[in-house]
């Protein structure tokens, strides 16, 4: 294995009614445009209201909605998500949900950031 450094700064927000900042630390951060990563049960029971208010204020960043995350995400499922982000013009993201949708937004984030397909950024230092 290559040698490499890692650094993660982390800011953690936590307390009651905290998922309604979100849309403020995107627009922090520089987000103009989001994609929103979550599955279909997750908006029909309402987890995702608070943040899509959040959205809905004015002056916060446009969002694009991808709800089609399976509970076992795949590689299809990344690529669609991808797509949209790109064809729609996201420059940030934000995972709502479980485990498949982290992992979802995590390889979303690291194909539009770095483009081309998905599976040139599998493996160690390939």
């Amino acid at each position: 294995m290559e040698p490499f450094n890692f650094q993660a700064p982390t800011r953690i927000r936590f307390g009651i009614d905290t998922a309604g900042s979100v849309a403020e630390i995107v627009k922090d951060l520089g987000g103009k445009k989001t994609l929103i990563v979550t599955d279909a049960n997750l908006i029909k029971a309402g987890v995702l209201k608070t943040i899509l208010d959040a959205f809905g204020d004015r002056g916060a960043p446009e969002t694009v909605i991808f709800d089609k995350v399976p509970p076992d995400s795949d590689l299809e499922c990344v690529t669609q998500a991808t797509d949209l982000a790109r064809q729609s013009g996201c420059n940030s993201i934000v995972g709502v949900g479980g485990g498949s949708v982290m992992d979802t937004a995590k390889a979303v984030n690291i194909g539009l950031t770095y483009g081309g397909d998905i599976m040139e950024y599998q493996g160690i230092n390939t």
